[in-house]
């Protein structure tokens, strides 16, 4: 899956994702329905900040993630702590990044309605962030 989000980055703006290493990458990042709105998908992001950011004199390193671009709920969330959608420098609209088809097997997921209304797209923002645990 990295392949997917690591080589339309790497193409738009070759120079910002060096300058930005090392980062932390969150791949997926799923809660059930029942256990949504009670704090542990921030929970789970800070405790995997803590575990993989072990000096308190290094500045935590910024934070990657991908969201189906009409996914709203996992945008705003990761917008609530503090991850913006990728603008590539060369850019001069600052547009969000959209990594197109992203999602090969989103039929999948595609399931029930919410899920449709979810993952209707194959393509995904990348947002960026420096995330305090």
């Amino acid at each position: 899956m990295s392949d997917f989000i690591v080589r339309p980055l790497v193409s738009a703006d070759v120079d910002n994702i060096k300058k930005l290493h090392p980062h932390i990458q969150l791949l997926t990042l799923g809660v059930l329905p029942e256990y949504q709105h009670q704090g542990l998908a921030k929970r789970l992001v800070g405790q995997v900040i803590t575990s993989l950011h072990k000096d308190p004199s290094v500045p935590v390193p910024p934070v990657y993630t991908h969201v189906c671009t009409s996914n709203s709920p996992a945008r705003a969330f990761y917008e609530q702590l503090g991850m913006k959608p990728f603008s590539p420098a060369w850019d001069p609209a600052g547009a969000p990044y959209v990594a197109k088809n992203i999602y090969p097997g989103y039929a999948a997921l595609q399931s029930t309605v919410e899920s449709k209304k979810l993952f209707g797209s194959r393509d995904a923002y990348i947002l960026v962030g420096r995330v305090t645990a």
